[in-house]
């Protein structure tokens, strides 16, 4: 008898990241779409993509920019994605966020719904922090949330600190968040707008 078969194996971190490829961008975008397809573009448009859109962006983009993305594979599925951008390459949306001298921007990060709190969001911030790192310009990473967004406490959890704002910037991110999302975590939130955060590689 084989007593081989009977031994427990070694537990093994079974969501694998690796670099996004145009081929995935099918997978992505329904990644995407399982992600942001809750909220709605001034209260009432869908925020999600069609495969062609995504095509569409993404083809626009130098290699750069593909570079600095990466999927979450789990039981040969990707069941999450992250894009980052740094100054000099295009961000999305455009006109959103201006990156700064030596920052790296976690410009979207998505879980899809069946493989949430399943470690997928640390792999991929893990990812995103192992990427900065491989560039000397890169000092630290910024990412945006919506107020009320649950994500806040993971972000917290890897090492990201919220970046305190003076009143006008913050009312301004706010009332822009509201006339594009209006209030989509509900009434019982406390919370408008969106809060920066930010990890300090240095």
């Amino acid at each position: 008898m084989d007593r081989g078969e009977d031994t427990p194996q070694p537990k093994i971190d079974v969501v694998q990241v690796r670099t996004l490829m145009r081929a995935d961008l099918p997978e992505v975008t329904r990644v995407m779409n399982e992600g942001f397809g809750t909220k709605r573009m001034c209260c009432c448009i869908p925020t999600t993509e069609t495969v062609e859109e995504t095509v569409a962006r993404y083809s626009e983009y130098p290699d750069e920019k593909l570079s600095l993305g990466a999927v979450a594979i789990l039981d040969n599925k990707i069941v999450g994605m992250v894009q980052l951008t740094k100054r000099g390459l295009p961000v999305y949306p455009s006109g959103l966020h201006t990156c700064e001298w030596g920052e790296m921007y976690v410009e979207t990060v998505s879980v899809g719904s069946a493989a949430r709190g399943k470690g997928v969001g640390s792999r991929l911030l893990q990812w995103c922090e192992a990427t900065a790192r491989t560039d000397p310009t890169i000092t630290h990473l910024k990412l945006e949330v919506l107020c009320g967004n649950r994500a806040i406490g993971l972000y917290e959890k890897m090492g990201y600190e919220k970046i305190e704002e003076d009143g006008i910037t913050f009312c301004c991110g706010a009332f822009l968040v509201l006339l594009l999302f209006g209030r989509p975590y509900g009434c019982c939130d406390g919370g408008w707008g969106v809060v920066p955060m930010v990890k300090q590689l240095t």
